[in-house]
């Protein structure tokens, strides 16, 4: 699995998670993810255009870090579960903002489970 897109500084919503099968599944994440961020939408989908869905499937994963911006994600497929490590300075001892991370993963179909569970 490879990250095609990554961002710490992007205004997204938190909590979303899906597998896009398609340039148009790619353009809706894009569009829930970061709302207000026209600069982060572009960059999602300009990311995801190397894709070859044939072969493959994105994933995209937005969340909350915390108090620190993340510098990395990798997604972890084993079994059925997806699951994302986000890798963080550590958590400053006062918080005045949270951070989101938004990610954008290509995983080979035959690694994709049939019904994924996010995790």
């Amino acid at each position: 699995m490879r990250t095609v897109y990554f961002s710490s500084s992007a205004r997204v919503v938190a909590g979303l998670h899906v597998v896009v099968r398609d340039r148009a599944g790619l353009e809706r994440f894009a569009a829930n993810a970061a709302p207000g961020d026209g600069a982060a939408r572009a960059a999602m989908v300009r990311a995801g255009r190397g894709a070859d869905f044939s072969r493959s499937v994105l994933v995209g994963w937005t969340a909350t870090t915390g108090c620190s911006a993340a510098t990395a994600a990798a997604l972890d497929v084993v079994g059925d579960r997806l699951a994302v490590r986000i890798r963080q300075p550590r958590q400053p001892p006062e918080c005045f903002a949270v951070s989101r991370v938004a990610a954008v993963f290509e995983v080979p179909k035959q690694r994709m489970p049939e019904r994924p569970v996010f995790g």
